[in-house]
């Protein structure tokens, strides 16, 4: 994990899983950190008191280059403190807060302030790009072992941890994979069968049990269960929130971003670990089958492109977002082996793109792209309320293809 914990990292710049992590998540204002659920964390950007002032977009953009461009804190700092002086966030001053409509005395910007926003939003996005790299390898090196922290006083829970080989899928990391609270710096090893069994892997046996603490959320009411040794708002894997409900969450929330966020949100669900398990295969399906797991796996989609508002008006979708599922991905895999998660990703990106010819076949309920050498087919379904990728495949070098198609149905401009 040296590209995750080191600040002289193997990368000039951040892996793309990293970028895209932090770039899909949508700005919120808040007043509180506790007014946003630590799952929420993974697909939102927020800043504690920021609500009222226009500096969410500026510390958003400083923390994307501090993740993109291993910028360091004193970096970081000197570039943002002036923007914030500027703009009034800085320093303590009375705020009133939403919730109850007192004036409370808070501390806006501050040295420390930024040290913090810099570490948690950093680390944040490089576990979870680690993450989602550990799912992508876990069928070659399916362990993870707790690593030896590298703080010069080591939290005494963290320790107890070190060591502990689990498969990567094991509830255990749900809690526990790290960072586990304000300023860890514990790190993971993934590890092959091989590797685990040397080292002592033994599948009877649990890691440590240290309990639980109630915390109750001051600002909500709502009181959870915090592993101890693990700070209240880290008790979750950022990187496991977004692979198994990204999907579900910005689903719903896609079509009201701006279209810089939903490139960013398409871009990170069609390349994430259930993205790539839709397009790869890699969930069990048997087409024909009539078993119940079998029509639930079927039933499994991704976000994977938004239809533009007036093409969506034009086709008649009650959602504009594209979904890809594992049904049409085995149906695609029989008739088109090549296809793979990134060519997926070309669809969201010609529906960018003003050349794109774009046909609705209004009887079949289908939306053809023509673009480059390739023809994507999208159907809606019969209510509108959900439209599918069906298929994707490159059509070569027939200079009348295009025209073909287009005689098909009626031509969106």
């Amino acid at each position: 994990m040296a590209e995750v914990l080191g600040p002289d990292g193997l990368f000039a710049e951040a892996p793309e899983p990293v970028r895209r992590f932090f770039r899909s998540k949508r700005s919120l204002p808040s007043f509180s950190w506790q007014d946003v659920a630590p799952a929420e964390h993974a697909t939102m950007f927020t800043v504690a008191k920021t609500a009222g002032y226009d500096v969410l977009e500026d510390l958003r953009a400083a923390v994307d280059d501090a993740i993109v461009n291993r910028t360091p804190f004193e970096t970081f700092q000197s570039q943002l403190e002036p923007i914030l002086r500027a703009k009034g966030w800085w320093g303590r001053s009375l705020v009133e807060d939403p919730l109850t409509g007192e004036l409370v005395d808070a501390q806006l910007g501050s040295p420390r302030r930024l040290r913090t926003i810099h570490w948690a939003n950093v680390y944040s996005a490089h576990a979870a790009g680690e993450w989602e790299r550990i799912q992508n390898t876990k069928r070659v090196l399916p362990f993870l072992r707790y690593g030896l922290t590298v703080s010069k006083e080591p939290r005494e829970e963290h320790a107890a941890w070190f060591g502990v080989i689990l498969p990567v899928d094991h509830p255990w990391w749900d809690t526990h994979f790290p960072p586990n609270g304000w300023g860890c710096k514990c790190p993971v090893e993934q590890l092959s069968r091989f590797r685990a069994q040397k080292l002592g892997y033994d599948p009877a046996k649990e890691p440590p049990d240290l309990g639980t603490t109630s915390w109750t959320n001051g600002r909500t009411g709502e009181t959870v269960e915090v592993p101890n040794g693990i700070d209240p708002g880290w008790e979750g894997n950022p990187g496991k929130t977004r692979s198994d409900s990204m999907s579900a969450l910005a689903a719903g929330r896609i079509e009201r971003m701006p279209p810089a966020a939903q490139d960013a949100a398409v871009a990170d669900l069609t390349r994430s670990p259930v993205g790539r398990a839709v397009t790869n295969g890699s969930i069990p399906y048997r087409p024909g089958a009539t078993d119940m797991a079998n029509r639930q796996n079927g039933s499994i989609s991704v976000p994977v492109a938004v239809l533009p508002k007036s093409v969506s008006e034009a086709f008649e979708a009650q959602s504009p977002v594209v979904r890809f599922s594992v049904a049409d991905g085995y149906k695609m895999r029989d008739r088109h082996p090549e296809i793979d998660v990134e060519d997926i990703a070309r669809v969201h990106r010609a529906l960018r793109d003003p050349s794109t010819r774009l046909i609705v076949e209004a009887k079949e309920r289908n939306l053809h792209l023509i673009f480059d050498d390739w023809h994507a087919v999208i159907r809606r379904t019969a209510d509108g309320a959900w439209t599918f990728l069906k298929t994707l495949h490159r059509w070569g070098n027939d200079p009348g293809y295009g025209e073909r198609v287009a005689k098909r149905g009626k031509s969106i401009e």
